[in-house]
C-alpha cells in the first residue's frame, strides 16, 4: 500500500486497463502506511516495514518485540497498535506498541482479556476497540476497548455473533463488525456498536460470505474487498460498499487479484489493497481503486511474502508528523 495523490501519470492504452500496472504520482508529506507482520518461511519472525512516499520504497523499521502471527494492527495517535495473535505455542493477550517517531517497541500497554489470534481491531473517537477472535478452542463473542489516556481496557457488551477472522471499522458514530467466520461457515452478518446507547445492533448483510476480509470506510461509506468464501472458493476478488443511509450494501468493482487475509487501508484519500493470499500463493503485489474509472490498478507491492500481517496508516497533519 502506498501513500497516494489523486493524480496517476498517463500510462499507454491497453486491451486490459484493469489489469495494468500505473505508474502513480505520490504526496510526499502525506500519510505513512506501516506492514507488520510474519514472512512466508520457516522459523521467521516479525518484522515491520513503512513505505517512504519520496522514494516510493519500503524501509526497514526496528522488529517488533513478539513474533505475532493473526495479531490485529491499528493505527491510533502516533503509533501502531499489535493485540493478541499467536507465537507459534500459544496464543496472546498481550499488547505490543510501536511508536514512530522513535522507531520503536514498547511493552507498555495492558494486555486484552483473554489470549486470542484473529481479533479484528480499529479506532475510534481516540480509543482502541477489539472484538471477536479465536482461542485456540472457540470462536469468540468478546468485545474491549483501550483508552490510551487511562491506560486500561474496558469491556463492553459481548458481540450478537461469535466471530473470529473479522473486520472493524468506524462510520459515522458507529464502529461495525463485518464478516469472519464462526470456525464452520464464513459469515455474511453485520453488527454495529452504539457508543452512546452501549450496544450492538444488527447491521446490513453483507452480499457475500467473506472471512479474512479488508475493511475500510471511505468518503462516507464503508468499503469490504477480498476475503473467502469456503469451499466455494478459497479467496475472492470482489468488493462491495455500504452507505448507511442506503441500509444495503452494493456491489463494487472487483481486484486485479484474488485476496484472502489482504490489508486494506485509506491513503491519501485513496484505497490501497496490499498482500494477501490467492488460493496459491501469498502474494506481494498492491493495487488502488481509481474512484474516477471506477476499477483497480496494480502499482508495485511489498518487499517479502507475508502469511500473516495488518496495515497501519498513520495521518500527517501541520503541526506535527501525526495527528492523535
Amino acid at each position: 500500500m502506498v501513500l497516494l495523490s489523486s493524480e496517476g501519470v498517463p500510462v499507454p492504452a491497453a486491451k486490459d486497463q484493469h489489469q495494468q500496472k500505473q505508474r502513480i504520482e505520490i504526496n510526499p508529506h502525506g500519510d505513512s502506511l506501516y506492514v507488520v507482520g510474519v514472512p512466508c518461511g520457516e522459523g521467521a519472525r516479525s518484522c515491520a516495514e513503512r513505505f517512504d512516499a519520496s522514494t516510493r520504497e519500503w524501509h526497514g523499521l526496528s522488529a517488533p518485540r513478539t513474533t505475532r502471527r493473526w495479531a490485529g494492527i491499528c493505527a491510533l495517535g502516533g503509533s501502531l497498535y499489535c493485540v493478541g495473535g499467536f507465537d507459534g505455542i500459544a496464543h496472546l493477550n498481550t499488547v505490543d506498541r510501536y511508536e514512530a517517531a522513535s522507531d520503536s517497541w514498547l511493552s507498555d500497554v495492558a494486555p486484552i482479556s483473554g489470549p486470542r489470534a484473529h481479533v479484528a481491531v480499529t479506532s475510534h473517537e481516540g480509543l482502541l476497540y477489539a472484538a471477536g477472535g479465536d482461542d485456540g478452542t472457540s470462536c469468540l463473542s468478546v468485545a474491549e476497548r483501550f483508552d490510551p489516556r487511562e491506560g486500561r481496557w474496558s469491556r463492553l457488551p459481548s458481540l450478537p455473533t461469535r466471530r473470529c477472522r473479522a473486520a472493524l471499522a468506524s462510520l459515522g458514530g458507529f464502529v461495525y463488525a463485518v464478516g469472519g467466520t464462526d470456525r464452520t461457515t464464513p459469515l455474511r452478518t453485520v453488527e454495529r456498536y452504539d457508543p452512546p446507547a452501549n450496544a450492538w445492533l444488527p447491521g446490513p448483510a453483507l452480499l457475500t460470505a467473506r472471512r479474512s476480509l479488508g475493511l475500510v470506510a471511505h468518503a462516507g461509506e464503508l468499503v469490504a474487498a477480498g476475503g473467502g468464501d469456503e469451499p466455494l472458493l478459497p479467496a475472492l476478488s470482489s468488493s462491495e460498499r455500504l452507505a448507511p443511509q442506503a441500509h444495503a450494501w452494493t456491489p463494487g468493482p472487483p481486484m486485479c487479484s484474488r485476496r484472502r487475509g489482504l490489508g486494506l487501508a485509506v491513503v491519501n484519500g485513496q484505497i490501497i489493497a496490499i498482500g494477501g493470499y490467492d488460493g496459491t500463493t501469498h502474494l506481494q503485489t498492491a493495487e488502488h481503486l481509481d474512484p474516477e474509472a471506477n476499477i483497480w490498478r496494480q502499482f508495485g507491492g511489498l518487499n517479502h511474502q507475508h502469511d500473516s500481517f495488518g496495515v497501519g496508516v498513520l495521518i500527517s497533519n501541520s503541526n506535527g508528523p501525526y495527528q492523535l
